[in-house]
């Protein structure tokens, strides 16, 4: 009877565990020039309750985890600017929800401007998955990583010396996994060390982070027979 209860209880727990895998991300900008503004104070509710807060950095951003999928209102404010609410925002589960709030700092007012969520009409969280196999890899002229993959697709913009940038996003929102560990800084994997790699644009679940841009799996040649 109590190993009936146990497991019980740790199948209840590995539930909730999975089921809080959403993330918001929010960027917070002017109005008029579009720039990105730090130390907003930014507050997410739902039915009423505050359930986290957190300031803006400094290119505008802030990210929630490990929420409950769900509506919420979500209200930033910042000395100059107008108080805005953007209301009944809809977090879904193992996805990130990208928010963008415009604040204005004309015709400021104490009360909060409340504007109603809409959904986007295109859905960053929609896929475009492009994998390369070793042969393909091979062919390329280039010797890194970060050359190679800005001749594969019209979504990367590199300058010369650069870390790519995809679908307008910055490099930092690329995330890199070689070999199932994602990889921080800078990617020191040869292109004749890689037997795979894929690259996905949008639809990343909530799980491996915020890759706004792009998030790049890699599987090196090491340890396997043929090699």
């Amino acid at each position: 009877m109590l190993k009936k209860i146990l497991v019980a209880i740790v199948f209840q727990g590995s539930t909730m565990l999975f089921s809080q895998e959403c993330v918001l991300k929010i960027e917070v900008s002017d109005s008029s020039n579009r720039e990105a503004l730090e130390m907003v104070s930014v507050a997410v509710a739902s039915a009423g309750i505050t359930t986290c807060t957190g300031m803006t950095d400094k290119d505008g951003n802030i990210v929630f985890k490990n929420l409950y999928s769900g509506r919420y209102d979500v209200k930033a404010i910042y000395t100059g600017y107008q108080k805005k609410m953007i209301a009944a925002v809809l977090v879904k589960n193992n996805e990130t929800t990208y928010l963008y709030v415009k604040l204005s700092s004309q015709n400021i007012m104490n009360e909060f401007v409340v504007i109603d969520y809409v959904k986007p009409l295109i859905d960053p969280n929609t896929s475009i998955k492009t994998t390369f196999t070793y042969d393909e890899i091979q062919r390329s002229p280039y010797s890194n990583v970060n050359d190679f993959m800005s001749t594969v697709s019209g979504s990367v913009q590199k300058g010369e010396g650069t870390t790519p940038y995809f679908r307008g996003a910055r490099s930092s929102s690329v995330v890199y996994i070689v070999d199932g560990q994602p990889v921080s800084g800078t990617l020191g994997v040869p292109l004749g060390a890689i037997q795979q790699m894929s690259v996905t644009l949008g639809g990343v679940p909530a799980k491996y982070g915020d890759a706004t841009g792009a998030f790049i799996e890699i599987e090196t040649r090491s340890g396997l027979g043929n090699y």
